[in-house]
């Protein structure tokens, strides 16, 4: 007579047998969606790229300014409405539409709303502690200059790039964490202002080569705090440059220095940031004592 049921050995057989597929796979499986975040974000990429092109092209060649201060064009068009001291990206939406569904006027802690801004590898939202980082103080630092009137650096015109293909323009940003050693990193944290925290501040894209000095702001706290790049693509960082094309590269292959406890340190090479392929500093925010 025939058998119509496992018996219990046969049954733990199959689950084993399962259960060894299962362990074989799931690298392979876990390494294709790796795979895929990687490839939107670097789509993202060249959205990105393709807006920043968009906005030369309709403002004389000039990069949009990383932040107005405070004092100088507060509220600025967003695409549907004005939004208070808009980012970089902000200034996109001609070739992205726009990135808030409701712009405030007051608030500057908004979340985003259009996933073409955000990278699908990490779930920063907020406009501050934000994925993307801006190569700001060589493209366009336009914070109010502490020594006088006039702002940082800003305007940069596409002419000032000389090596547009070898000048970096937004990549992943980790923020202000970067000046922590790895194991001292905090999760990131929606409206968060801690330093240690990953993503904090990470609109702003430092160079590597940062050494003593207010680049950011009349604020000393924030001044002492560098960001860079995060490679959270299998170790690498998707870049966007000047010129449009995108890349993942290492830290260490953009320039950056990072020592044996994972801190990113400031004397790194600038001649991917600095638009002539040379170690140069970016313009400081010239307060007395510099």
């Amino acid at each position: 007579m025939r058998r119509s049921a496992f018996t219990l050995v046969e049954l733990l057989m199959v689950i084993a047998i399962i259960a060894l597929l299962a362990a074989i796979l799931m690298p392979a499986i876990s390494g294709v969606f790796r795979t895929g975040v990687s490839v939107q974000c670097m789509a993202n990429l060249h959205q990105i790229g393709l807006g920043l092109e968009q906005y030369r092209s309709q403002n004389k060649g000039y990069f949009p300014g990383g932040r107005p201060s405070g004092t100088s064009g507060a509220l600025q068009e967003s695409g549907n409405g004005l939004k208070i001291r808009p980012r970089y990206y902000v200034h996109l939406w001609p070739a992205m539409g726009p990135a808030f569904s409701e712009p405030s006027t007051t608030d500057q802690r908004q979340t985003l709303d259009n996933p073409a801004y955000l990278c699908p590898a990490v779930p920063w939202d907020d406009e501050r502690n934000y994925p993307y980082g801006y190569n700001y103080q060589f493209l366009g630092n336009n914070r109010d200059n502490l020594a006088g009137s006039g702002t940082i650096n800003y305007p940069v015109s596409m002419n000032d790039i000389k090596m547009p293909a070898l000048t970096v323009a937004v990549a992943d940003s980790m923020g202000t964490a970067a000046d922590y050693p790895e194991d001292a990193r905090q999760p990131y944290s929606a409206k968060s202002n801690d330093y240690d925290r990953y993503g904090n501040h990470g609109w702003t894209l430092d160079p590597p080569h940062l050494p003593g000095g207010n680049y950011v702001s009349a604020n000393p706290d924030v001044a002492g705090h560098r960001s860079s790049v995060h490679g959270r693509h299998n170790g690498k960082a998707n870049v966007l440059f000047v010129d449009g094309h995108c890349e993942a590269l290492t830290p260490q292959e953009l320039g950056y220095n990072v020592d044996e406890d994972g801190r990113v340190l400031h004397d790194g090479d600038n001649k991917l940031f600095s638009g002539d392929g040379t170690d140069r500093l970016p313009p400081t925010a010239g307060e007395t004592g510099e």
